[in-house]
Formats: C-alpha cells, structure tokens, sequence
C-alpha cells in the first residue's frame, strides 16, 4: 500500500484541478467548523446538563426535547430542503423564480411556526398530564414552543443558505450562537432545573434566527437574488410536489421517536431509563451531526449532478458518511465504558453500557442511509422516501411494544433494529431506482465492512472481554476497514 500522505497529496492535487471538488471542500470545511463547533457545545453542555439534572431529570429533559423537536417537523414543513433545492437549481438560471421559492418558504415559516406555537402553548397541560403522564413538564413545554417558531424560520434562512453555498455564513451564524448559548443554558439549569435547560433552548433559537435573517439578506444580494419577489404565490405548487412529502417523510420518524419515548416513560422507572438512552443517544447525534453538516455541504452538488452519475461525487456521497458513521461508532461499540467517564455514575448505574452499544450499531446504519437519502431529494422521489419512513416508523412501534420492558436497551435495540430492517428491505429499489451503486451496497468490500462491524457487536454481546483486549480488537478492527476503504478508493479511481 502506498504512503497514507502520497495518497493525501494525490488527492489534494486533483481536488485542486476540479471546481466541483474545490466547493466540497469549501463547503465541509466551513460547514463541519461551524456546525461540528456549535453541535460540539452542546453536547459539552449536554454532559454538564446531565450531571446536574441526574438520570431521571435529563430524561424529563429528553421527553421535552423530543416532543418539541415532532413540533418543529410540523413548523418546518419540509421548507429547509426546498429552498436549499430550488435556489441552488436556480440561482444562476431564474433568479426571480429562485427569490419567489425563497419568499414564499419564508412566510410559510412563520405561518406554520406561529400556529404550532400557539397550539402547543395551550395544550401543554393536556399534554403533559395524559401523553407523558407527567403533569410538571408542562411547564417547559410552555417555554419551549416558542423555539418552534424560531426554528422553523432558521431552517429555510439555512436551506436558503446551503442553495446558495454560503457555508461560511452558516458557520458563523452557528458559532456565535453555540459560544454565546453554552454558559446561558448550563447557568439557567443551574438555578431553574429543567425549565431553566429549556428556557435556554428558545433563547438559542431566537438567536439564530435573528443572525440567520441578516445573513440571509447579505447572501441573496450578493447573487442578485430578491428575496421580497412579487408574485411569489405562484410557487406554491412547490408545496405539495416536494414540501408535502419531505414534511410527510419526516413526521414518519420523529413522531415515531416520540411515541417510543413515552412507551418507555411510562414503564416502571422509565423516565430514569430514558435518561440513559438519552445519553446514549446524545453521542449518536454527534455523528450525524456531522454528516448532516458533510450532507449541506454535498447536497447542491448531488441535486445538479444527480443525471450525470459522476463516480467520484456518487463515492464521495456515498462512501465519505459511512465512514465517518464506522470510525467514530466503533471506539464506543468495542469500548462502551468512555460513555460512562463522560456523564458519570448516576448513569453507569443504569445499563448504559448495552444502551450505548447497540445505539452506535443504528448510528452505523443511519451513516449508511445519508448519501442515499440525498439522492431522493435530488431525484425528486420524496414520495418514496416517506414509504421508507413508514416501513421504519412500523417497525420501530413494533419492536419497542416488545422491547420497551427491556428499559434504555429495549428502547436502543428498537431504534437499531427499525433502521436494520427498512435498509435492507429498500436495498433492491435503490439498485433499480440508480439512488446508490450496487457496488456501494453489496460488494464484498461492503459486505466485508457490515460483517467486521456485526462480529464486533456479537463480541460485546456474548463474550465479557477485558478492555485491554477490547483496544486491541478495535485497532485491528478499524486498521482492515481502512484497508478496505483504500481498496474502495482505488476502485473508484479505476472506473473514473
């Protein structure tokens, strides 16, 4: 095998050559420095939260979140992948088209913001005391529908930003926001508990979409794009082409999410259990936070490329998040117990080890989903991908009734199995539909990296290996799925 930097070098000089790989590269880099830095806060701040607020106070603090987060699918309606869609078709061809898609998202925002504000506002009691089965999360409830309004319009003012690939923008947006909401939110949950945590999150919110808006104005001008088009009504067809389904596809997972939580809450000690696989989670989110960022940066490339099938693109789509899903999974799988170090005892107590394993192997999954998920949008099949979603949202309900007496392992192996499951039953249409290479999803070298990642998982599950061993079976592990990804890289060179 050659020198890891002759293979570097060789990369950097044809990334050099090609306009397409400089804009990636712009676009990760700037992406991944402000949103992995503001993600990267508040998890640090997530840590500090659950060691103040305990297990069964940071599960409160989960229930909260999860529910506030199925109100922002609503509020959002799908408006952050449409605007990022149609202006980084038409911000060079159609400018006027491009400023309508852009105004009328933005109305829609705060249309549907303001209304599902309002509704959760009023109804948190209800909701609170008969859904969650815990009368004092109303409260928070409360002070946390207001971050759906915000959040709603910060993600067209970012969908609008990525079409017009002002990474750097998004990146300083999220920075200051991170820096400035880290010691507000650890300081309100301090003094308040909950509530001050949730308060913190609506005050994150508003700061956001307030730099969110003036970065907006400053992009669009710079691209001759008008933002106060006249007429911009006429774009509401892109509504039910494109918004419905992708809002239709997202209710279908967080929803679903919800539910689950509440299965668990309301078992015996459930909220203490969610507050461990809350934990759990809170590392998973991490990693697709940063494929998320990766995926805002590809996602103009992949929509103007998706006809033209460019190998390198499609393996960098492809390929780049998995990896990235592999390598950071695997220290936690192998060696679950650096979880434990990270939000203490309270939480070890509580079977976070297992929780945290078989989170990692969804995460792994997930990782696998993102380019393919890109290619839906691309190719316009968002119909589909809310019936993949569906089968997903079925499976995840189904499982968690069977495993929700399992506690926080219960509620990780329906979130790992769903996901399992809905990729492998979708493997054939993606072939047919082109959304990835066959090579991508059944060569021996994916193959070869599915059955290295499940040995290591079935070694955690039956054999109770010191962590010494543990560390070596990782190195090796991770030294032949590196082997494997440069045999990946030279196979994609060759049919370039």
């Amino acid at each position: 095998m050659p020198q890891v930097a002759d293979v570097i070098f060789a990369l950097k000089r044809k990334i050099n050559k090609s306009e397409v790989g400089k804009k990636i590269v712009h676009g990760v880099f700037w992406s991944f420095l402000g949103t992995v830095v503001f993600r990267g806060l508040i998890f640090l701040s997530s840590i500090v939260i659950a060691r103040l607020l305990k297990k069964e106070g940071f599960g409160e603090l989960g229930m909260i979140r999860s529910t506030i987060d199925m109100f922002i699918v609503f509020s959002i309606f799908g408006l952050g992948i449409t605007t990022t869609k149609f202006v980084a078709e038409y911000r060079d061809t159609d400018k006027e088209k491009a400023g309508r898609v852009a105004r009328m998202a933005l109305h829609m925002s705060v249309i549907m913001g303001l209304l599902i504000s309002v509704s959760l506002f009023f109804s948190s009691g209800p909701l609170a005391k008969h859904s969650l089965d815990n009368a004092d999360l109303g409260t928070g409830l409360r002070y946390g529908s207001w971050a759906i309004l915000f959040y709603a319009i910060n993600g067209v003012q970012t969908g609008i930003l990525a079409g017009l690939e002002a990474f750097k923008k998004i990146a300083k947006v999220n920075l200051v926001a991170g820096v400035v909401n880290l010691p507000i939110a650890i300081g309100l949950t301090w003094f308040l508990g909950v509530n001050g945590a949730i308060i913190g999150l609506t005050i994150n919110a508003l700061l956001i979409a307030v730099l969110g808006g003036i970065e907006v104005r400053r992009e669009t001008k710079k691209f001759g794009i008008n933002v106060n088009e006249k007429d911009y009504l006429k774009e509401m067809k892109v509504l039910y082409t494109f918004s419905l389904p992708a809002v239709l596809s997202g209710l279908l997972v967080l929803p679903v999410n919800w539910y689950c939580n509440v299965l668990l809450a309301k078992e015996p000690s459930g909220y203490a259990y969610l507050g461990v696989y809350n934990a759990a989670l809170s590392i998973s989110l991490i990693i697709s936070v940063i494929n998320t960022t990766l995926g805002q940066a590809l996602l103009p490339q992949v929509i103007r490329n998706f006809k033209q099938k460019n190998a390198k693109l499609e393996a960098i789509n492809n390929f780049v998040p998995w990896g990235i899903g592999i390598f950071l999974s695997m220290p936690f799988i192998l060696v679950p117990e650096i979880a434990g170090v990270a939000f203490g005892k309270d939480f070890t107590s509580g079977n976070l080890n297992g929780t945290v394993v078989i989170v990692m192997i969804g995460t792994i999954v997930i990782a696998h989903r993102q380019g393919i998920a890109r290619n839906f949008a691309a190719g316009n099949f968002m119909w589909w991908s809310m019936l993949s979603n569906g089968i997903w949202g079925l499976l995840a309900i189904f499982y968690m009734i069977g495993l929700k007496q399992g506690g926080s392992e219960g509620r990780a192996g329906a979130y790992a199995f769903a996901y399992f499951i809905s990729t492998v039953v979708f493997v054939p249409f993606y072939i047919k539909k082109q959304l990835a290479d066959a090579y991508f999803l059944i060569s021996p070298e994916s193959l070869a990296i599915w059955g290295i990642i499940f040995v290591s998982f079935i070694v955690m599950l039956m054999f109770h290996l010191s962590i010494y061993v543990r560390i070596l079976l990782l190195l090796v592990a991770c030294a032949i799925i590196l082997w494997i990804f440069y045999r990946v890289y030279k196979h994609v060179r060759s049919v370039s």
